[in-house]
């Protein structure tokens, strides 16, 4: 502990301060509302140039999505991503069924990439609102991956469940989850989330830190409220922020 207190505290005239108090007091004080807005614009406006170590790692979370969505589902014709980006995590699906539609919806206009090179994909520059005006059960599988754990609005993130659920047969969520731990933990060193949250379990790599715009939701909770069956598997996509602690929702 005494290891771990020297990477999160300091000391000034015999008084502990944590290393993360301002970044934790301004993100305290700023409104759901604004964080939101600063989130949007954030991956609205962001740069996807990725070095070639990036470029990889991206590649292998998504041949994972790959296979665990295709090792259950013979036949697909029509997927949707909700948030999709550049659309990396789409292009195996590409490669390999050539005869399906493939759809993304993104705030980011690097959505439209790959259309230049694949005629059976389409880019759509939007928010969840056009989650609502697609028909129920459109897609055989609509799934999102690290999208969810940036939104700051908890009603938004069971609203944007809700419609992905209805416009497709089969969801998948590879989303984040800690037990015990719902909400707002940006900024957080995951040593301080066990003591805010209580919990009776040590989370792995306690001493390393939350990065800004996280968020951890009780997807469980959400999905058992809703009265849907699913599984939950390890999904994990890096060693920093909330890397460790993907699942892989499947839920029908």
């Amino acid at each position: 502990m005494k290891l771990l207190a020297k990477k999160i505290y300091f000391k000034i005239f015999g008084y502990r301060f944590e290393r993360n108090f301002l970044e934790l007091f301004f993100n305290l004080i700023t409104p759901n509302y604004f964080k939101t807005i600063l989130a949007i614009l954030y991956w609205k406006k962001l740069d996807f140039k990725l070095s070639e170590e990036e470029a990889n790692s991206h590649k292998s979370k998504a041949e994972k999505i790959f296979k665990n969505i295709t090792i259950n589902n013979n036949n697909i014709s029509r997927i949707l991503e909700f948030g999709g980006s550049y659309g990396i995590n789409l292009e195996p699906f590409l490669e390999k069924f050539t005869d399906i539609e493939v759809i993304s919806i993104d705030t980011n206009n690097s959505v439209k990439r790959l259309e230049k090179k694949y005629e059976n994909y389409k880019g759509i520059i939007g928010s969840d609102n056009i989650l609502r005006d697609i028909p129920s059960l459109k897609y055989d599988i609509a799934f999102c991956c690290s999208v969810l754990d940036h939104i700051p609005d908890e009603k938004k993130v069971i609203s944007i469940i809700q419609q992905l659920i209805r416009i497709a047969k089969k969801v998948y969520l590879f989303e984040p989850f800690l037990e015990g731990v719902c909400g707002d933990v940006s900024y957080f060193y995951r040593i301080q989330i066990e003591e805010k949250y209580k919990l009776k379990y040590k989370i792995e790599d306690n001493y390393k830190k939350f990065a800004k715009n996280s968020y951890l939701w009780n997807y469980d909770l959400y999905l058992e409220n809703l009265n849907l069956p699913f599984k939950k598997n390890s999904f994990k996509l890096h060693k920093s922020s909330l890397g460790p602690f993907y699942k892989c929702y499947e839920i029908n």
